[in-house]
């Protein structure tokens, strides 16, 4: 588990990551952060068409990745870094989705509202914990 910068991350988005990563109490992750040049980055966030970051998550694993822009403004590290962070801890619904209709699956409708049920009471439990201030 664990925050990981790999070679190519500025110091400034390194800083607004571990930032966020605190607050949004995401210890139990491991999240790997690559810094490269805008055009190795497919869609996300941008600014004035300049794509920014991306990411991907595996929830069921508690693992993610995201690639920053090299090239960004300063003025949008914190909410790229928030921005990306964010999307490791509501992935779980993608994921639930995914479940549901994978081809292989024979969920029912039922069963699949039932654990968009779970990740979404889940997500809204450590949701309090974040906003009251707790570990």
């Amino acid at each position: 588990m664990g925050l990981r910068f790999e070679p190519g991350v500025i110091k400034r988005q390194q800083a607004a990551i571990r930032r966020w990563y605190r607050r949004l109490m995401l210890s139990d992750w491991t999240i790997v952060v690559r810094g490269v040049a805008e055009d190795e980055l497919e869609s996300g966030p941008n600014r004035d068409g300049q794509v920014m970051a991306n990411y991907i998550a595996l929830p069921q694993y508690l693992d993610g990745a995201i690639w920053l822009n090299q090239d960004s403004d300063a003025a949008d590290d914190d909410y790229v870094a928030f921005h990306e962070l964010r999307h490791m801890h509501y992935s779980r619904f993608k994921h639930v989705f995914a479940q549901a209709w994978d081809g292989r699956t024979k969920m029912t409708r039922d069963k699949a509202l039932e654990l968009l049920e779970d990740a979404i009471d889940e997500s809204i439990k450590r949701d309090y914990k974040i906003l009251n201030g707790e570990k």
